[in-house]
């Protein structure tokens, strides 16, 4: 058995990234091989690039959904805290709340009252949907 591999960038798709930098309005993602010739470095920066503006829109949608009620599936406890319940979002954002134990499995209306890094703190309503 015979194995041939090939590298994409520069061969079948030519300088995928310039052309994606330019549809994405990113203008670090240009750097090529020849600007950065070591390739392991320059796939290392474009995925700080990447992780970046994930982290930027993520905290954008987050801040938009603080004093909105929220549909949440509570699906256990919070792993920071297990007095309180974790749940998630219809748009799969993680929510922290102080409810009954007994909301596990439900669908439950929880107001957003703030944002973190990576998580949402809620207050439940007080009622099952």
């Amino acid at each position: 058995m015979e194995i041939v591999c090939l590298d994409l960038e520069g061969v079948l798709v030519p300088e995928i990234w310039i052309n994606f930098a330019k549809k994405t309005g990113i203008k670090a993602l240009e750097a090529t091989t020849r600007d950065i010739p070591d390739y392991d470095v320059l796939m290392k920066q474009r995925l700080a690039i990447l992780q970046e503006r994930i982290m930027q829109n993520t905290q954008k949608i987050s801040a938009s959904m603080v004093d909105t009620i929220e549909p949440v599936l509570v699906h256990g406890h919070a792993r920071l805290n297990a007095e309180e319940l974790a749940g998630r979002t219809e748009n799969n954002r993680v929510v922290n709340f102080a409810a009954p134990k007994n909301l596990l499995g439900q669908i439950v209306p929880v107001k957003i009252t703030a944002h973190r890094i990576t998580t949402l703190r809620g207050e439940w309503i007080g009622e099952s949907l």
